[in-house]
């Protein structure tokens, strides 16, 4: 009898492990895929810039969940789809309105003007003193 029950204890604490195991697949997949999804979205976002990419973007978006994996509980892409959606929304206002192209120019100068200062600090630090520092 004791043998039967040291097995029987053996069989439980393998099936826990297993069980745990899955837990932790499950939750890896779930990580990666969420993963993958905000980053491509995100980085497809940033490149919209006509009313055609919107477009686009909408559908890929849409289509994407005939490829997710789900779980119980299961509710990153609900989420994040009615928050792109949100951001889209906005974003197609701003094309339609014209401004988009102004906040553009905004963004696009603020990084050439990061890139200057972090020139000149480059200079300054690693002593290039023929050339002017020069702030304009």
């Amino acid at each position: 009898m004791r043998g039967i029950d040291d097995r029987n204890k053996r069989v439980d604490g393998m099936l826990k492990k297993i069980d745990e195991l899955k837990n932790e697949i499950t939750l890896i997949f779930m990580r990666t895929q969420n993963l993958i999804i905000s980053s491509y979205f995100d980085s497809s976002f940033e490149k919209i810039e006509d009313l055609e990419s919107i477009e686009k973007y909408r559908q890929k978006l849409y289509n994407f969940k005939d490829y997710l994996g789900f779980t119980e509980g299961y509710t990153f892409f609900n989420d994040y789809y009615v928050s792109k959606m949100e951001a889209l929304e906005h974003k197609y206002n701003l094309l339609e309105n014209g401004e988009f192209e102004k906040s553009l120019k905004v963004i696009t100068k603020k990084e050439n003007i990061f890139i200057h200062l972090l020139k000149v600090l480059k200079n300054f630090i690693f002593g290039n003193s023929d050339k002017e520092i020069n702030f304009n």
